[in-house]
């Protein structure tokens, strides 16, 4: 932040307090295309995650990670945003364990992502 030009920086939190219409949750829900919304395992559950699914939105959380996905869990993160739920049957949008960024990783029997044994 102490880089960040001042005037940017006022900018950007104005446009934080006005908020977007439509939301960008209204925009996800009503694009056209495959869609696919990744949450990690360690944060809040997604605010009505029903309702993204209903609209057709594939919610998929990545196991051990918060907000920052790609550098908590980054395998289990290319593997989602690869094939939304990694395409492995059955596993209702959670991927497996994952791996941390040091961690070795192994697909597991079912496909998912975990932890090498």
């Amino acid at each position: 932040m102490r880089l960040a030009d001042p005037l940017a920086l006022h900018r950007s939190a104005c446009a934080l307090v006005r908020g977007t219409q439509p939301t960008m949750r209204a925009m996800l829900e009503a694009l056209p295309i495959p869609r696919t919304f990744l949450v990690g395992g360690l944060s809040p559950d997604v605010v009505d995650r029903a309702g993204l699914v209903a609209a057709g939105v594939e919610v998929v959380t990545v196991p051990h990670a918060g907000h920052c996905l790609m550098f908590d869990n980054p395998r289990a993160y290319a593997a989602a945003i690869a094939g939304g739920s990694g395409g492995f049957p059955g596993s209702g949008g959670v991927l497996g364990s994952g791996a941390g960024a040091g961690d070795a990783a192994a697909e597991t029997p079912s496909g998912a992502v975990g932890a090498a044994a």
